[in-house]
């Protein structure tokens, strides 16, 4: 028997089904059963593991039947705890290499993830979670603090020949908007609601004419919306910047949760802020060489589209006969 094998035997043998053989997947390990691919998931952190059960059932309680649920055992347990941790088994679909071709399916599938999302924001997000699986936000009164100290620090050191650095008046109008935002908004550190630092579009799988949620199991935490700002950039590249496909999942969202004006404020600060352009700036200053224009270009075309996405949020909020402060101009092209 396998090493990996004689590991989970024992946890398997809790539930009602026969195990052929244990492979090991991109993603973790998969039990080949009786009843079909099975995940096996370990998590150290028992606080985040009922989190995540939670949201799952909360969802299918909602109507989204879609969703990768942690399997019952034979004493009707959804998990097996023992003194390192929690052990699991779920339903396995196998990653998606590329999404489908037809349109129309992936902005259904862009509304569905609108609408999952919106479900576990509305129920069951976390407050007081100071486990080992939280990290700071994007945005916060440090954070802006240090943008500035950044600021001054490459007006200092600017070396000549540096193509970007007549738009740091730009950039620094963003970090000022952004922290206007992020002050109306009313964010509070510790007292912020937390969810998903980092979603993916990947999480979502095509089968047999559904949209299925997957994964998701050890997430790292965030304050809520660092997720939506994650799965509205990607859906910006993934469709070349067409507005209805972020309309499709803004719509979905909006369907289930509507957001205080507080919370669009927070979500345009998150857009507005360029704090990855910054640290990449300064992160070749110290050593410059006129080819590494290239990263901080690529920095200045990011932030640009999150703008287009801070654009589009503002209109469709008009065309909804909302108006929500955080509709200003575009960080220039270098």
């Amino acid at each position: 028997m396998e090493v990996h094998e004689h590991l989970f035997s024992g946890y398997l043998k809790a539930y009602a089904l026969e195990v052929e053989k244990i492979e090991n997947v991109e993603d973790g390990w998969v039990a080949l059963t009786d009843r079909g691919a099975k995940r096996i998931i370990y998590c150290p952190d028992k606080e985040l593991f009922q989190w995540s059960h939670t949201w799952r059932e909360n969802l299918v309680r909602r109507g989204f039947r879609y969703v990768e649920r942690y399997l019952a055992t034979k004493e009707d347990e959804h998990w097996i705890e023992d003194r390192i941790g929690i052990y699991a088994l779920s339903d396995y679909w196998p990653p998606m290499t590329q999404w489908p071709e037809d349109r129309e399916i992936r902005l259904k599938g862009y509304e569905s993830f609108g609408q999952i999302l919106a479900s576990i924001h509305a129920d069951s997000c976390l407050v007081d979670y100071r486990g080992r699986y939280r990290a700071e936000g994007t945005i916060g009164p440090e954070k802006f603090t240090n943008a500035y100290q950044w600021l001054q620090t490459i007006m200092k050191e600017k070396k000549e020949g540096v193509r970007w650095i007549h738009n740091l008046p730009h950039v620094t109008e963003r970090v000022q908007k952004a922290e206007e935002l992020y002050l109306a908004s009313k964010a509070r550190g510790d007292t912020q609601r937390l969810s998903f630092a980092f979603v993916q579009c990947s999480q979502l799988v095509y089968w047999e004419g559904e949209w299925y949620v997957t994964g998701l199991h050890n997430p790292v935490l965030g304050p809520l919306h660092e997720d939506t700002v994650s799965l509205l950039e990607q859906i910006f590249q993934a469709e070349n910047g067409q507005a209805d496909a972020l309309h499709a999942f803004l719509g979905g969202y909006t369907s289930v949760r509507e957001w205080p004006e507080a919370e669009w404020k927070y979500v345009s600060a998150l857009l507005c802020y360029p704090g990855r352009l910054l640290q990449q700036m300064l992160a070749i200053l110290g050593g410059y060489r006129a080819e590494e224009d290239d990263f901080v270009q690529r920095q200045f075309k990011l932030q640009m589209e999150r703008e287009k996405i801070l654009h589009e949020i503002a209109l469709w909020n008009e065309q909804r006969g909302r108006s929500v402060n955080g509709k200003t101009g575009k960080t220039p092209s270098v």
